[in-house]
Order: structure tokens, then C-alpha cells, then sequence
């Protein structure tokens, strides 16, 4: 998967919607390692986990 944080984001929080997708293999492209794995886990990850528990908290107040 190519693309943006944001695009990153919305891909791995729909995945998880639609598939129930909770596992992932985080592969390295591209060179720059060190640098991809720190956006991995400082903005993807804790913003994918936001929203997932947004949309779940949503859900839970519905039922």
C-alpha cells in the first residue's frame, strides 16, 4: 500500500470495517526504514485506533 498517512489511515480503518481485519504485516519499501516505521507508529497506527474506537463508542451509544 502506497500512499499518504491520512491515505494509510483511511484504507486500514476501512479494511477493518468492512473485513474485520485486526492483523497486519507491516513490509518495507522503499528505503528510508527508520523514518517509515516512525510514521507507522506515531501517526498512522494511533490514528487508525482513534477512529476504529470512535466509530465502535458510535455504535455501542446506537444499540
Amino acid at each position: 500500500m502506497l500512499g499518504t498517512p491520512a491515505e494509510w489511515v483511511e484504507t486500514l480503518v476501512r479494511y477493518h470495517l468492512e473485513y474485520r481485519h485486526d492483523t497486519l504485516i507491516f513490509w518495507l519499501v522503499a528505503g528510508d526504514e527508520e523514518a517509515q516505521i516512525k510514521v507507522f507508529l506515531n501517526e498512522i497506527m494511533p490514528e487508525v485506533r482513534k477512529q476504529i474506537r470512535e466509530i465502535q463508542e458510535k455504535e455501542v451509544q446506537v444499540e
